[in-house]
This record gives structure tokens, sequence and C-alpha cells, in this order.
């Protein structure tokens, strides 16, 4: 079972019976590395879910960023008040970077509603 495609929530309890079930088999190697596994943080748990769901998103995000750190170290990055260039900026392959940004939310905030977890809840606690 991959621990890390569950919800939070789901999280703890999935990997303490693992790890019960790996003492009862007398694997304490498996036993010890399960019990090492932590719940993600809110943010990781988007990440992975967009890894199994929406791959090739994330791989233009990533590549976004990239291009973004790329310009800002040329000194393209920003404006001559410091606010950032927003004016026509166009990802690698030439995709609108704001469409882009709204996709990759989008997708995030589908993965969240499809696996009922709200990410205004995890917000608040």
């Amino acid at each position: 079972m991959d621990h890390y495609a569950l919800p939070p929530k789901q999280f703890t309890a999935a990997r303490d019976a693992a790890v019960t079930g790996a003492v009862a088999q007398q694997d304490r190697t498996l036993a010890t590395t399960l019990k090492a596994l932590r719940k993600p943080s809110i943010a990781a748990w988007v990440v992975n879910t967009l890894i199994r769901q929406q791959a090739q998103l994330l791989d233009e995000v990533l590549a976004l960023g990239t291009g973004l750190a790329e310009a800002q170290a040329r000194g393209k990055g920003a404006d001559a008040a410091g606010a950032p260039a927003q004016a026509g900026r166009k990802a690698k392959g030439g995709q609108d970077i704001s469409k882009l940004e709204a996709a990759a939310l989008r997708a995030a905030q589908d993965a969240s509603e499809q696996r009922r977890h709200a990410l205004d809840a995890a917000r608040r606690s």
C-alpha cells in the first residue's frame, strides 16, 4: 500500500496498522521502517496527488519555476520598481504563465475535493 496516496487524515492509522502487521510477522526491520514514515504536510500531499493525477501539469509548473529562476538570475524577473514582471509572461513552450498557474491551482483543488479534503480546512488546522 502506498500510504502517501491516502488523505493525510487516514495516513497515521494506515501506517500504524501496517506496523502492527509487520510486528505480527516478526519483521522488525519493516516495522521500524514503516514507523519512521511521517504524515505528509498538506502541501506535500497536494504535490503527491498532482504527481499521480496530473504529472504533465506538474512538469510544466516545474519548468516554469526553472524559467523564472533563470530570468531572475539574468535580472529580468522584476521591473525597475522591483515588482515581478507580469505582462506577456510565457512559460517554455509559449504557454501563458497565468493560465498555467490557474490550471495548477484547479488541479490541486480538484485533487483535494476528490479526496474530500478541503484545502481551506487544512489552513485552519
